[in-house]
């Protein structure tokens, strides 16, 4: 059940996963998605998934 328009996707299907719903305790799509996004529920001040990739992989930003 793979799009035509991806023809190529159908090569490496066995090797992906596709997740066609989620779900969190969470109400309200905006606050459900921040908690998706960052593992958390925005109110405890984790750092998100954006602060992680910088820390372990560095900014080409000299500043």
């Amino acid at each position: 059940e793979l799009s035509e328009l991806l023809s190529h996707l159908g090569e490496v299907a066995d090797d992906i996963c596709l997740v066609r719903s989620m779900h969190t305790g969470i109400s309200g799509h905006e606050t459900g998605i921040s908690a998706m996004n960052t593992g958390g529920d925005g109110r405890r001040g984790r750092p998100s998934m954006g602060s992680w990739l910088v820390y372990g992989l560095g900014s080409e930003n000299e500043n």
